[in-house]
């Protein structure tokens, strides 16, 4: 029994160590060029990587997405279609907390480039 009790405590206490370090990621998008916005909302997805875990969301018509349950840490950042402006690697460390990125986003069509 006394096993059991200290299985329980031990699972309910890590189940509050991992719930309390996470926070909420949310964004927008700020167009290099605005004649693109017609063209880009719903068809953007925004992926963030934290070890293996990888989440995914998809640009809103206002160029905004959302991520909840955030681990404090630091992740990998990435946009698809891919930007020519870097943006990669991003702190968080401010736990039950939100963040907020404003992202400057230029889409690249990967058949612009020519080889010839």
């Amino acid at each position: 029994m006394n096993a059991a009790v200290g299985l329980a405590l031990f699972f309910l206490f890590a189940y509050s160590f991992c719930m309390s370090q996470s926070g909420v990621l949310k964004g927008k998008l700020l167009l290099e060029n605005v004649e693109d916005e017609k063209f880009l909302p719903d068809k953007i997805l925004i992926v963030i990587t934290q070890g293996a875990r990888r989440d995914t969301a998809v640009v809103d018509h206002n160029l905004s997405f959302s991520f909840e349950n955030v681990k404090t840490d630091s992740f990998r950042f990435k946009i698809i279609p891919p930007s020519k402006l870097p943006f990669t690697l991003i702190r968080f460390s401010s736990e039950g907390t939100t963040k907020i990125l404003e992202v400057n986003y230029a889409p690249i069509c990967k058949y612009s480039d020519s080889k010839n």
